[in-house]
């Protein structure tokens, strides 16, 4: 009886152990009132008793079998109350000497509590008795203590860290259930006996708990959770190999429920052994490390955890007589007897067949006898480099066709080796005398401790070779070419240009930036790799530039290709991903994860640690260097633990918006802020990622007119002709003028943002007071903005001092028209007003800057005449010289597809045209020019019809090379404009474009090149109408591109480096949840930059 005892408490405390670790323990011995009616109670009592203290109670044994420190035992009955109050003094006693983890001197009784801890707990118990509501998920218990802490001033948390540290303090105390694992972190428990009733129902048996309901109903029970799985996964232990073993009905002695015969084939057993043992040791590594990890001994010197190999040939000769001997082997001795190459003896039948006993270890998993080569195929070539995991050279094969690097967890004889390190060259004095030192410090470890070194060595390499088998082949993950065993080592492909970090050194060593094209195709490549180790449910962990080896990439001030190919490697410390997430310490400093830094990886956590590490990869590709290495790298633990991030120069800052908001969404404090590997290579092989420079919000659509919003940009004089230098990067070249007309207060005003190249740097407003802006239009010659109201009052603003220069009525023979366009010629100062009644007039703006700001009405009469009334409705109009230059000819847009140009000289209408109307009535509403020579034009235009879902152009920004068009979808198309030919398709916004802009004066320059056409003037609309109308039938969703982008090579430039775009809705910034932070009704002026931009 005793016997059974012990093991029933060595079961129990076992799985407390695994269950709280670290804990202290009574053994209470309950139904005391039975046992003391036995005849030997005492002596029962007596050897019981000493039992505990020699199993349990002494340190050292209890160390060695791994069980808990037990403190005291007691024997107790709830029948008769027999020592039930000492019980619960022990009690008192033992947790009054309880000390705080990590403190010497201050016990738990004793800790100060936050009096807000104490009010957060009595308005969730007040909360959860007037609601009856049990459970909360993670977004409504947030709301729930913001609520709290509006209605209570005295419950106001800091962050986020300081409510989960309450929360926390609520949990151990049993006021709340909230688990820190992955898939169960998102909700809490208000009620702990809701979630106890529901363990009772979902995983107890009627066995072993007589609360559990056996009846039809329990299956009909539906659970709160998304994951019905995810709360039986934290109790019952899951895993890759799951073997179904029926019990024995066979009770007689001789009877073993416990041995398992297997026959199958060796390569099986061998895959079986690998993954038990993968399974153990992280179970044992990550899981429960106190339960004892490889080489760990107690105080008297023992290893908690032995690994031993029986001899087949014993097993088999079992006759389960008491005298029976079965020759066992340390595992780790075999793996250094195999790297060794010694024989394996058995003293009782001699030599021993590792295929028999441990096929595992000696690879014969893997099955193809190509993939074993043997190192007598392989020559070194040189030598590559030396990391904590192994040693790097370059090698061929005659089993391989391509150039290959081999990687040796072992140290190679000396004689082949020791000239090829002296051959290596690393730079500096310091680094080789470095890689000296490393490699003779691998040397003594394996002279030192040959056992512990073998062990190593095969671990690492089973945790590699296990990774890229399960990976497969992929084009960003450097493939394995083959494993030697003898000296035990990897074959991969070799990398020509070495890691990513040696080229980044080189780039900073020039003193040379990494091109944002190159910079997007290693994030693509990169998260490309990252996503297909998570689709493969393995976490990399180690995510850096040295293990990103690089087969193609344009070095620094060399001419190149531009052609990238980048390929990860190094898998020693990656880890496979549970249902539920992982555990254990690994990384480097500075790119681990805050939730592995904090808890050194005792805690779980799932693959988004990859996603912190990636940002600092980002990080480093954009500034050049390591994180945290413009503050002491030592102390990079730290300031990521309290919110702190790399720092970022003022030309780093000005990279494009989507690389800095996808960096800062992934280093987010919160695993849950940040994206997945397939956003982010979804967000970085989009246009835009590059491409984006700035956005900003300028206000909501409830404060401008919805169908004449009004906006203009204006060039800074002083900025004409700079060659864009880096010092100048703060000086505005641009200023974009916005009307902003208030629905409700009948008021407006002019939004005014300064641009320098690219960045908005200020912005400024100008009240106009009671008026309605109708048009706005910005003189190039003159340097003034000119605005007209629908009283026919003209504003004369200048754009260098943004102060009114002038304001006058428009005075003229009908009186039924209000100004709703203006247009004119750059080398001029006529301005053309075309208004509502369909007449044109033109304005000498010459005289009216020349004059007093009060003008009377014979100077106005003199600045302005009447031209001609088109006689069509009309929408736009637009100012071109003639072939000779000596007349003007005003082109107008007008209805039914029509385009009238009239005469100015004559004012008669010279020529009539018209565009196939596709639709029913259509409207020529658009009318935008490009200038190819110094008397050649481009003419676009765009037609608008009465249907309202149809789509729609809203916006054209023509320039020598491309054309811009903005559609009433959000999406801008880019075509290239000598061909007709769509480029790419951008989805820009949520809604309509409104407008389009070129942010450099440059664009609207001819160009340099004399190319020669038949026609006068070239009209392209047809041919983009048509296109638009085979997609009008069939185009499902907006939110997709109209037109796929052809294959194109062309690498000619435009003469346009940054574009501004003016819409609803800023979608580009909206691709992945994390960066959805703007308002779909706001209105968005994003910035492009167009250098480089066809592919």
């Amino acid at each position: 009886m005793p016997q059974k005892i012990w093991c029933s408490c060595g079961f129990i405390d076992g799985e407390e152990y695994t269950v709280a670790p670290g804990s202290s323990v009574i053994l209470v011995g309950t139904h005391h009132d039975q046992i003391v009616k036995l005849k030997n109670y005492r002596q029962l009592s007596e050897n019981f008793q000493s039992i505990i203290y020699k199993r349990f109670m002494d340190t050292s044994q209890s160390e060695k079998l791994g069980y808990p420190k037990v403190l005291e035992s007691i024997e107790i009955s709830s029948k008769t109350g027999y020592n039930i109050k000492q019980l619960c003094t022990l009690i008192y006693d033992i947790a009054g000497q309880l000390l705080v983890p990590n403190s010497k001197d201050q016990n738990i009784f004793q800790q100060r509590i936050p009096a807000k801890y104490i009010y957060l707990e009595e308005a969730l118990e007040e909360y959860r008795i007037n609601k009856k509501i049990s459970m909360l998920n993670d977004k409504e218990y947030q709301e729930l203590i913001k609520e709290i802490s509006q209605q209570k001033n005295h419950v106001q948390f800091r962050d986020y860290v300081e409510l989960q540290q309450a929360t926390k303090w609520l949990h151990e105390n049993g006021i709340i259930v909230h688990f820190e694992d992955t898939l169960l972190s998102n909700y809490y428990f208000l009620d702990p006996q809701y979630l106890a009733e529901l363990l009772a129902q979902l995983i107890a048996s009627e066995q072993t708990n007589g609360l559990s309901r056996h009846d039809e109903e329990q299956n009909k029970q539906i659970l709160p959770f998304n994951d019905q799985g995810s709360l039986i996964e934290i109790l019952i232990c899951t895993s890759d190999l799951q073997m179904i073993i029926g019990s024995n009905d066979d009770e007689s002695e001789d009877s073993n429920p416990f041995v398992i015969e297997l026959f199958v084939q060796q390569s099986t057993i061998g895959r079986i052994l690998t993954i038990l043992m993968a399974h153990f040791d992280t179970l044992l590594e990550d899981w429960y490390p106190e339960m004892g990890t490889r080489f760990v001994q107690n105080s008297k010197g023992d290893y908690l955890v032995n690994r031993f190999i029986p001899c087949h040939q014993c097993l088999n000769e079992n006759n389960q007589s008491e005298n029976f001997i079965c020759q066992t082997f340390w595992l780790e001795a075999l793996m250094m007897y195999i790297e060794k190459g010694m024989e394996i003896k058995c003293e009782k039948h001699g030599q021993i067949s590792l295929k028999c006993i441990a096929p595992d270890l000696i690879f014969c998993d893997l099955s193809s006898d190509n993939f074993i080569i043997p190192f007598e195929a392989i020559k070194l070539k040189k030598f590559i480099g030396q990391g904590t995991f192994g040693t790097v050279f370059a090698a061929t094969s005659y089993k391989s066709t391509v150039d290959l690097a081999c990687k040796a967890f072992v140290p190679i004889d000396s004689s082949i080796t020791s000239g090829l390190i002296e051959q290596a060259h690393s730079g500096t004095k310091d680094e080789e005398n470095e890689k000296k030192i490393s490699l003779r410090d691998i040397a003594k470890e394996w002279t030192r401790n040959p056992m512990r070194a073998a062990s190593k060595a095969y671990i690492t390499c089973r945790q590699e070779l296990s990774v890229l088998l399960t990976t497969g082949s992929h084009p960003n993950i450097v493939p394995l070419a083959g494993l030697c065993i003898r000296p035990l080592s990897l074959m991969l492909h070799y990398a020509p240009m070495g890691s990513l970090e040696s080229i980044l050194k080189e780039y900073k060593r020039t003193n040379t930036q990494l091109g944002l094209t190159i910079y997007q195709k290693l994030i693509i490549q990169i998260a490309s790799a990252i996503v297909h180790l998570h689709n493969n449910n393995i976490i990399y962990l180690d995510l850096k530039s040295e293990n990103i080896l690089v087969w193609n990439m344009p070095q620094p001030r060399l001419p190149s290709t531009g052609q990238v190919l980048v390929k990860l490697s190094d898998f020693s410390i990656s880890r496979v991903l549970s249902s539920i997430g992982t555990k254990g310490f690994a990384g480097t400093e500075g790119y681990i994860a805050p939730e592995i830094v904090r808890f050194t990886g005792d805690e779980l956590y799932t693959e988004k640690a990859d996603i912190f590490s990636f940002s600092m990869l980002m990080y480093e590709c954009l500034s050049l260097n390591h994180p945290f290495s413009r503050n002491k790298r030592d102390h990079a633990r730290e300031l990521i633990l309290h919110g702190w991030r790399p720092s970022l120069t003022e030309q780093e800052l000005s990279s494009p918006t989507l690389i800095l908001d996808l960096m800062v969404a992934c280093w987010s404090e919160h695993p849950n802020d940040r994206p997945s590997a397939k956003d982010i290579h979804q967000l970085a092989s989009s246009l835009e990622f590059r491409h984006l420079m700035d956005v900003i919000e300028i206000g909501n659509r409830e404060e401008f007119n919805d169908s004449n919003t009004l906006a203009a940009v204006s060039y800074r004089e002083n900025n004409e002709n700079d060659d864009n230098d880096d010092d100048d990067i703060d000086i505005p070249t641009a200023d974009c003028w916005f009307i902003r007309q208030s629905k409700q207060e009948q008021q407006s005003s002019i939004v005014i943002v300064a641009y320098d190249q690219f960045n908005a740097v200020s912005q400024q407003i100008i009240n106009l007071g009671n008026c309605e802006i109708r048009s706005i239009y910005y003189h190039i010659r003159d340097h003034v903005i000119v605005l007209t109201d629908r009283q026919n009052m003209i504003y004369i603003y200048c754009t260098q001092t943004f102060q009114k220069l002038n304001q006058f009525p428009l005075v003229h023979h009908q009186q039924s028209g209000h100004p709703i366009h203006m247009t004119s010629l750059p080398e001029t100062s006529i301005v053309f007003l075309l208004l509502s009644d369909n007449s044109i007039y033109s304005i000498d703006l010459s005289i009216i800057l020349h004059r007093s700001r009060n003008l009377n009405s014979s100077t106005v009469d003199l600045c302005y005449r009447y031209v001609a009334n088109v006689s069509l409705p009309t929408f736009k109009i637009l100012a071109l010289p003639t072939a000779s230059g000596r007349n003007v000819e005003i082109w107008c847009g007008c209805s039914l597809g029509n385009l009238r140009i009239i005469d100015v000289r004559t004012a008669q209408l010279s020529v009539q045209l018209s565009h196939q109307l596709l639709t029913g009535s259509s409207a020529v509403h658009l009318l935008c020019v490009s200038r190819n020579s110094p008397h050649q034009y481009l003419i676009w235009t765009a037609m608008k019809t009465d249907e309202s879902n149809d789509i729609t152009i809203d916006s054209i920004l023509p320039t020598r090379i491309l054309v811009f068009i903005g559609l009433n979808t959000g999406h801008i198309i880019i075509i290239k404009s000598s061909a007709i030919q769509v480029l790419y398709t951008v989805h820009a916004y949520d809604q309509q474009v409104l407008h389009l802009f070129a942010l450099s004066q440059s664009a609207l320059s001819p160009s340099t090149t004399n190319e020669s056409h038949d026609n006068r003037f070239i009209t392209q609309f047809k041919y983009l109408q048509e296109k638009f109308e085979q997609h009008r039938f069939n185009r499902g969703n907006f939110r997709t591109p109209l037109l796929a982008r052809p294959d194109n090579n062309d690498n000619e430039l435009d003469n346009i480096s940054y574009m501004l775009a003016i819409g609803y809705g800023a979608k580009a910034c909206q691709s992945i949840p994390q960066l959805q932070k703007y308002s779909s009704d706001g209105i968005f002026l994003q910035t492009w930059s167009l250098d480089d931009f066809i592919l």
